[in-house]
């Protein structure tokens, strides 16, 4: 299993999306045909290089919950994850059906009971000939309840600048992708009391993700767009 730690990634890398695990983890592989159309490989097991009815040959999955079956890989931006695990395959063992070439996991990073903090960044780019794009996002972490219950929220938008005009019907930057997404958690403090013995127990942490979703796509008149909601 190779692991890529979430802390050491900037903002500019983590909205490289899987693309970043292309370049740093050498067993993973993508097709490369565009938002909306790519696929994971992994140890070059592959079925074919176009999206079809049959399932994947790698699973994706965040936290717990597998958000791949046969769809494209969602490209999900890797802001505020504790790690990204790449494992290689057959995990059938473990993981089921889909995981011939391997899984790879993005674990979110768990609110923190303790302290308020957060973050932000933005930035900007310029495609010669072509047009304007940026991105942001902020990330804050909230307890509601010290040493209790905390809220943790993560918003970030971009948009990448386009650079092929549609001469015929008088567009520009026809493949311009713009990306908006979003997740929030909540996590809580469960004690345990060992009645027959009158002491309490050691407290249990557990969170979980409230929701997530994000959408991404090129211009409705480019006719490509795509959405994802998980």
């Amino acid at each position: 299993m190779q692991i890529l730690d979430g802390r050491s990634l900037s903002a500019a890398a983590a909205a490289r999306g899987n693309d970043l695990l292309e370049m740093r983890v050498a067993s993973v592989a993508s097709t490369h045909l565009g938002p909306g159309r790519n696929k994971l490989f992994i140890r070059g097991i592959a079925d074919s290089s176009f999206v079809g009815p049959t399932q994947a040959t790698v699973g994706q999955y965040w936290g717990n919950s597998r958000i791949t079956y046969s769809a494209p890989d969602p490209s999900l931006r890797l802001y505020d994850v504790e790690r990204v695990e790449v494992l290689e395959g057959p995990q059938g063992t473990l993981y089921g059906a889909g995981s011939l070439g391997g899984v790879v996991r993005v674990v979110p990073r768990a609110p923190d009971l303790t302290a308020f903090g957060g973050q932000a960044w933005g930035g900007v780019q310029a495609v010669q000939h072509g047009g304007l794009g940026g991105d942001g996002g902020a990330i804050l972490n909230l307890p509601v309840a010290p040493d209790r219950a905390a809220l943790r929220a993560l918003f970030f938008a971009s948009t990448d600048a386009g650079y092929i005009d549609d001469v015929k019907r008088g567009l520009k930057d026809v493949n311009r992708v713009r990306t908006l997404g979003g997740a929030a958690w909540r996590s809580d403090r469960a004690r345990r009391w060992m009645d027959r013995r009158y002491r309490r127990g050691r407290p249990e942490h557990s969170w979980r993700r409230c929701a997530i979703c994000r959408s991404r796509g090129q211009r409705p008149d480019a006719r490509q767009f795509d959405r994802a909601t998980l």
